[in-house]
Formats: structure tokens, sequence, C-alpha cells
């Protein structure tokens, strides 16, 4: 056996005790994240706790790095545990939201030296190499459109108003009374124009027909925006905005008749023609109209939210440009909420927790349905009127298409700009429709011009991705580390990365640990603070693992694979093909 005395880890062992499980627990309950302030000038910008680093801007590291001066009051050059506490609680304007475990964590993250204090250049470190991992990380995904955008010959002659995909009914069993279920892939897109023709086609774009409504004619004192939603195959709601800043709601009780009784269901080769005079004095039967005024300017864009049987519009008015209520009790205060945008609101799409708006400031932003005053999250990189937004939950993405036709793809969790696409060849004329197919991954957009184009990705790909996989190689091993509730994953390809565990989320990955040989074996140091991980080659290297920083290196004894690495107080034992134990020390 033989000897190495390469790297001292004395110091980490004693200075910094390990963190049990049971700081990570309240009352054996499952902790949810939290929300601080940090104080910016005369406002508070809220965010979660979880996200603290991603919240520290310029003006933050100034405070910070007069605050380290302020409170190392021992002159040692770095702050101890409790030093570093206060310094960061000084700019935090609520403080018993942030908790000492919450510190604690950070600190050890920040501490990849185990001396048991932090300095100022510590603390740098640690913020720019984690930003660059998280960069590289994102620059590792896959580019959400891969393919050049693809025009489509159409029979349109006019503005594309509006983009749909009808989904394929099917009925279980062979009663024609079984239950109806919606087909999430199968089914046909339908594109509208402003005179009133419909094209419909395939899942793969492929024109099947065209019609032409006959007697398309628009009220010039009310130009309405509308929609249909229906959770009951025998019940419905047709919502509509119009010039006055006015939502209607056209309730159906009875849709199998047809929508405005029993003679819309004949056949006949002329439109038909309601007045909402009818409708107002209970002339037509099964439908019943409730007008509401909301906006003082128009009513942009109007949204069904079935989950709590309410809806959403949209204007560019400032002090209502975004108002949400309930679609059975117009003007009930209680069911309503009111969010204000200084330009207003030109368009927003909503996912299951939050909403999304875009408006003529090309700032977007995201609000939480009960969080009216400001919002969670804002987005900034359009130059132009942000005329579309599109959420998708399946993909986690967010589109948003602008008035100088730039299509943006968004992070829908980490607010990152994932891909931009500019050169698309509309010229001067805007897009006025856009849809967008998650389990297709297609992105259908219609121009003022009437052109029709298509972004979309591989079928190949789409198949690929139904299979999700945590590494591109074969996984090594996987550790879990209690002081920081996360996992933490080792692939052949030399790639490792660091998951968190209540989530399933990964927090970061850092590649090519050891160039191009295999890493063969993994481990923490006792402090569960530092990782070490060993390569085919005979290579040992210490990372901080929460930043993907290399720490150091060991020298190589073995010079073959390494198969295992033990940890034992403050000793490192490995052994491999080499049939040689080495101890560092």
């Amino acid at each position: 056996m033989s000897k190495e005395k390469l790297y001292n880890g004395n110091d980490c062992i004693d200075n910094q005790k390990s963190t049990s499980e049971a700081d990570f627990k309240d009352d054996g309950s499952k902790r949810i994240p939290k929300e601080v302030s940090i104080e910016d000038g005369s406002s508070h910008r809220r965010l979660n706790r979880s996200k603290l680093e991603d919240a520290i801007n310029l003006s933050h590291l100034e405070k910070l790095k007069q605050k380290f001066k302020e409170h190392d009051q021992d002159d040692s050059n770095g702050l101890d545990i409790d030093e570093f506490e206060h310094a960061f609680r000084s700019i935090l304007t609520r403080n018993e939201d942030l908790s000492k475990e919450e510190m604690k964590v950070m600190f050890m993250k920040i501490d990849t030296n185990c001396d048991g204090t932090v300095d100022w250049d510590e603390f740098c470190t640690y913020m720019l190499l984690e930003y660059k991992e998280r960069q590289d990380m994102n620059y590792v995904n896959e580019t959400p459109f891969p393919n050049p955008f693809r025009f489509i010959s159409n029979p349109h002659r006019d503005t594309i108003v509006g983009i749909g995909f009808l989904q394929a009914l099917n009925r279980r069993g062979k009663d024609d009374d079984g239950p109806v279920v919606y087909s999430k892939t199968n089914g046909r897109y339908v594109t509208a124009d402003i005179c009133g023709t419909l094209a419909f086609w395939n899942s793969d774009m492929q024109l099947q027909k065209s019609i032409v409504l006959d007697e398309i004619r628009s009220d010039r004192g009310k130009k309405g925006k509308w929609i249909l939603a229906s959770e009951n195959h025998n019940e419905a709601v047709m919502i509509f905005g119009d010039s006055l800043g006015q939502v209607g709601r056209l309730i159906f009780s009875s849709v199998q008749q047809g929508l405005f009784g029993s003679d819309s269901g004949k056949k006949t080769n002329q439109a038909r023609r309601v007045q909402m005079h009818d409708i107002l004095m209970g002339r037509v039967s099964g439908v019943k109209l409730v007008i509401q005024s909301i906006h003082t300017d128009w009513s942009k864009k109007v949204k069904y939210l079935p989950n709590y049987d309410a809806f959403i519009s949209c204007s560019m008015d400032p002090d209502t440009s975004l108002y949400f209520g309930n679609i059975y009790q117009p003007g009930d205060k209680k069911a309503s909420s009111v969010f204000s945008v200084y330009k207003g609101v030109n368009a927003f799409d909503i996912s299951k927790d939050y909403i999304v708006s875009g408006g003529l400031d090309t700032v977007l932003r995201v609000w939480h349905y009960t969080m009216t005053n400001k919002p969670t999250a804002m987005m900034k990189g359009h130059s132009a009127t942000v005329e579309h937004v599109i959420v998708s939950e399946i993909t986690n993405s967010i589109i948003s298409v602008s008035k100088d036709t730039v299509i943006k793809v968004w992070d829908l969790k980490d607010h990152v700009c994932l891909q931009t696409l500019s050169k698309l060849t509309f010229g001067v004329y805007p897009v006025t429709a856009a849809l967008f197919h998650p389990i297709h991954h297609t992105l259908i957009i219609g121009s003022k011009n009437f052109n029709l184009g298509v972004l979309e990705r591989t079928r190949k790909s789409i198949v690929n991705n139904v299979n999700i996989k945590s590494h591109r190689k074969c996984v090594r091993a996987a550790l879990y580390n209690q002081n920081f509730n996360q996992v933490v994953s080792t692939s052949y390809d030399s790639m490792v990365c660091v998951w968190d565990l209540e989530t399933g989320e990964k927090v970061i990955q850092f590649s090519q640990c050891h160039g191009d040989q295999e890493i063969t074996a993994m481990t923490f140091d006792p402090t569960h603070r530092r990782l070490l991980t060993a390569a085919k080659d005979g290579s040992v290297k210490i990372w901080n693992f929460n930043n993907g920083a290399l720490l150091g290196e060991l020298q190589n004894v073995h010079r073959e694979e390494i198969t295992d690495i033990l940890c034992c107080k403050n000793t490192f034992v490995t052994g491999g093909w080499s049939r040689k134990l080495v101890v560092y020390t």
C-alpha cells in the first residue's frame, strides 16, 4: 500500500459539522418555499427564496460588498455564519421569512474551502460560476424550433384572423350514446380569414378542404372577438368582447338541438341571422345573454377558464388591463380581480397557476391569479409591441410574437429566453394569428398579407421526447446529499447533474469533468459539501457541485481505472484495477 499526502481535509471536518436531515424538516412535514423581498431603492421585489441568488443584481452586489466590510468585525478577511446572516438580513425587508436553515445552506454552498468563513472573493466566485454553469446548461438543451420557417400555400385572400385545432371525437364502446373522449393528437387544424374563408388542414398541415361563409358582415359600432367554450356537451358558453370595452356571455343550455334553437340544426344554403335584441327579450330558446362593462378601451382578447367557471379579458385600458371574472356571477367583486399595467395589455395566455401578458411596453409579465399588485416575474427582450402570447405547460415554454414579427421562446419556470427567430419573411405585415400545438410541437402563424407559415420539430424528435432521459449516456452512480436535499448523478460521458429532490428539476450540470474519460466512481467528502469523482484513467478530482467549480485534483497514482472511493474522517482511499489502495490525507 502506498500513501500520498496531497490533500488536507482537517479544516473542513473540524470547522464545519455535517448538517443532519432534520435540519431540512419542519415538524416532519414538507417544507413549503416562502417569499422574501429584496430592497431595491423605494420598491421591493418579491421572489421565491429558493431563487434568492437569481434576484441579486448590481445594486445588491454593491450593498453586499459594503456589508462585507462593515460586518467583518474581527478583521479575519471573511464573515462567519453569524456575520454572513446579519449582512444578508440587512438588505432583506422580511427577516422572518428567511430561516436560519436557508442561510446555513447558502453559507455552506459558498464556503468551498470549509474554513468556516466566507470572504468577498468566495462569494463573487460562487455567483459567477453558478450563472455560467446554468447558462451552459441552457445551451445544452435542445433548441425548441431547430428547423427553418416553412411557408404554406393556402386559399386565403385576406388577413388571417384565427387558427384553431379541432380535436377528433371518439366514443367509448359500441353504443352511440357512450361517453365522448377528445383525442389530444388526432384532429384537424382550421384557419380563418376576415372575409369568411375557412381552411381545414390535417396534422401535417396539408390542405383538406376550404369553404366560404356567406353574408359575413360586421357591425361597425361593435366589433367583437369570440370564443366558444364547453365542458358539457349539451351546455356551452360563448364569450365575446367588443370595441366598447364590454364583455358578453351567451350561455347555451341545449347545444345538441342547435346553438340558437332547433331551426339552426337544419341544413340550409344561407347562414341564419340571430338578433341580439331577440336574445335579450327571451325570444330565442335555450340562450341567455349577459353583458358587462369592464374596460374603457377595446377588449383585445377574451379567454375561458373551465376549472374556475371564469373568464379573462384584456385591454389597453391602464386601469383594467386584465380582468378576471366569474361567468355566472357578473360584477361580483369577491369573484373578480383587476390587474393594472401602465400601457395596457395587448395579449395574454394562461397556465394552471399563472397569467402571462404582453403589451405596448414590450415587456412580458407573469402574474399569479391572486396577486394583482405586482407581477411575479418580468421578461424583457422584445423591441416592439407584443401581439401574441402562448403558454404551454407540456413543453414548459412561453412563446411571444411582437409586431415586428420577432418570435421568442422562453422557459416557463426560469423565465429565460431559449430562442429568438427574427428573420421571418413577412415583410412589414404583422402576425395576426398564432397557434401552438404542444403534442405535435408545431407553431402555426398567419399574417395580415394572408401568408401562413409553420415552425416545427421533426417527427423523429417528437418520438424521442416521449421517453425523457436524464443523461445522454449510461448512468454510472447517484448519491443523495442530506445537506442540500439534492441528488447528484454522473454518467459515462463525464457529466455530473444535480437534481432537486422535492421538485425533480435539474439544478445544474457540468460536463467534460475528466475530459473524454468515463467517470467510474463518485462520493462526497465527510461534510457532504464537496464531490469527489474518479475516472477510467485513474484521475481523481474534487468539485463544488453547487456551481461546478473544480477545487483540486489529486495525484494520479493508479494510472488505471478506479472502481471505488472511500472517505473516512480526514482521509480518502481509492482502489481499482491497478490493485493498489491509495490513501490521501
